[in-house]
Parts: C-alpha cells; structure tokens; sequence
C-alpha cells in the first residue's frame, strides 16, 4: 500500500460535537487529505489524553483552544518544547463550552492563535469574523507550529488542507451572486414596448 506522501508537521485529533454532522464539518478535510495523521473522535467515545504516555524528545499533545491559560504556540515550544499532537474541537462556538468539559481533555494546555479573520460563509450570530471554522483553525494552527515552533518557512506545503473549503466558498459565492441579480432583475420596472411608445408619440 503506497503511503500518502502528504506530510503534517504533527499529528491532528478532531474531537466532534454529538450533533456535528460529517456533512457540515469542515474538520473531515483533515481527514481526507492526512488520514495517518489524524484522528477522529465522536462526543463520548474520546481518547482519553490523561494516560497518554510520551517519549523523551517526543512532544506533548495540546488543545487549541482561547482558554484564559493558554499560550502562543510559540511560546509553549519555547518553554515546553515539541508538539506531538494539535486537539481540536469541532462545534458551534455556542457548543464549546459543554465540549470544553469532556472529561477526556481535562488538563491539557491550551495554546492560541493569532487573529484571523475567518472565509467561513455560514457567520455565527454573536461571532464575529475572527471566529475560525475548524479546517481554518486546524490549518493556521499547523502553519504557526511550522513556522514559530519548528521555525521552518512555510511554502505551501498544506495548503491542500483548504481545498474543500474553499470550493465550497466558492459555490456559494456564486450561487449568492446568482441569487443577488435574479432580485435585482425582479426588483426593476418592467419597460414599455417599442411599438406602444411609437405610438403615443405620434
């Protein structure tokens, strides 16, 4: 069996909400474009990080997450050193503060990104737009490890992990824009005939 030859600079575990459907997750992307890298979690059936047991020199697993205690990813390379493992939790921002009780995760550190703004095109109310969909956070997540961890350049080695996404932002795109000149069309006075004004005038 020929291995995948695309290659993370960690592993990834996405960790998914009861109700998060396959069909809606951004996070299976991962999935598809990294399947020995990642792994996939249903609420209740989560690994259990408090027994997970790492090598020296191996890496710790973390959760990214904007805890009040986490840190730069920088940072906690810095201090802590490796990343084995990114955890990630795939849900509604409204769904996030059940997730963050799971037992399993209990006591993992938390690290941070830096802001971005997100392409996601189903907006969250009461979310504003630095509020990431799971793909986008688990790809800058592995782009700032790459870059301010392992402090190698980044050139576009994962840029696949978006693919999906962004063809999908692009359908809807479309189909927003498509929608956006039917209501104008709609919204315009109907013009007169030719041959009406022809007449009138003569």
């Amino acid at each position: 069996m020929q291995k995948n030859p695309f290659q993370l600079p960690c592993d990834v575990d996405i960790v998914k909400h009861p109700s998060e459907k396959n069909s809606k997750s951004s996070a299976i992307h991962c999935k598809i474009v990294a399947p020995e890298q990642t792994r996939v979690f249903d609420v209740p059936d989560v690994f259990d990080y408090s027994s997970e047991v790492s090598a020296d020199g191996e890496g710790s697993s973390v959760l990214v997450f904007p805890s009040p205690s986490a840190v730069s990813i920088e940072e906690f390379v810095r201090t802590r050193g490796p990343i084995k493992r990114l955890v990630v939790l795939d849900c509604t921002w409204f769904q996030v503060h059940m997730m963050q009780r799971i037992p399993q995760i209990q006591g993992l550190p938390c690290v941070s990104l830096t802001k971005y703004r997100t392409a996601f095109w189903r907006p969250q109310h009461n979310v504003d737009e630095s509020g990431l969909a799971t793909i986008e956070a688990i790809y800058y997540a592995l782009k700032e490890y790459q870059e301010f961890g392992l402090r190698r350049p980044y050139q576009g080695e994962f840029d696949d992990l978006l693919y999906w996404f962004f063809l999908t932002r692009n359908h809807v795109d479309m189909k927003q824009e498509e929608y956006r000149k039917r209501m104008l069309d709609c919204a315009q006075p109907a013009g007169i005939p030719e041959a009406k004004i022809n007449k009138s005038s003569g």
